[in-house]
């Protein structure tokens, strides 16, 4: 009869972990193109420079599965300090302030909220791109964690672009187009990325010395 009931208490105690613990349906995962949107906002988002919430900490970004959309929360992370008096808040893309524990600040708490939030804006499933300033959509080069995964926000505009392109990311308007000649390729891939840095540039994501510098780059 013991051992009925401990079994019991077990499988209770279980199914209340599984049912509170973050749903990895929200993870991304797999190969992922981002359209030049995402990248502006993205880089913003690690550089706490998002307009209407300047200063804010990043807490989580948010895709669409088609790399075309963003959405996200931060913080002005002071509530993030204050872990005693109940005041933990971060807001949305659309600046809807949530309340909640601690984990909330290290994008622990309430992703199902989060991750139905940016569905209800977009129409379409989204999935997590970053947590804070790790990004932990994994692919085969890209692990999810750790310093591999990691961004600085003192770094350029231009460091941000190469290193989520070292991560195995792919920029919408970088694909190489289909050519029966591998010359052809490649001239196109290199124009394609001269273009993809211009528009960035005109979007104001990247300075003119950065531009200028990562195109005399690409051309050498």
């Amino acid at each position: 009869m013991k051992k009925i009931l401990l079994i019991l208490i077990f499988s209770l105690f279980l199914n209340t972990y599984v049912n509170s613990a973050p749903k990895s349906y929200y993870d991304g995962k797999g190969e992922l193109s981002l359209s030049k949107d995402v990248l502006n906002y993205f880089i913003q988002y690690i550089k706490k420079s998002l307009e209407g919430q300047k200063g804010d900490k990043p807490v989580t970004f948010w895709v669409t599965e088609d790399g075309n959309n963003a959405y996200w929360w931060t913080t002005d992370g002071n509530s993030c300090e204050r872990t005693w008096d109940n005041e933990i808040y971060i807001v949305s893309r659309q600046g809807i302030a949530t309340f909640g524990v601690a984990d909330m600040c290290r994008g622990k708490q309430h992703i199902e909220k989060f991750g139905q939030e940016c569905e209800s804006f977009f129409g379409m499933e989204c999935k997590i791109f970053a947590k804070q300033r790790i990004v932990t959509w994994r692919n085969e080069i890209n692990p999810g964690k750790g310093k591999k995964s990691k961004l600085n926000s003192k770094w350029s505009n231009e460091q941000i672009l190469s290193k989520l392109n070292e991560m195995g990311f792919k920029f919408k308007e970088t694909i190489i187009k289909k050519t029966t000649s591998s010359q052809t390729s490649e001239n196109d891939e290199l124009l394609e990325q001269i273009k993809t840095l211009k528009e960035l540039y005109d979007a104001g994501a990247l300075t003119k010395e950065e531009f200028e510098k990562a195109k005399k780059t690409l051309l050498n």
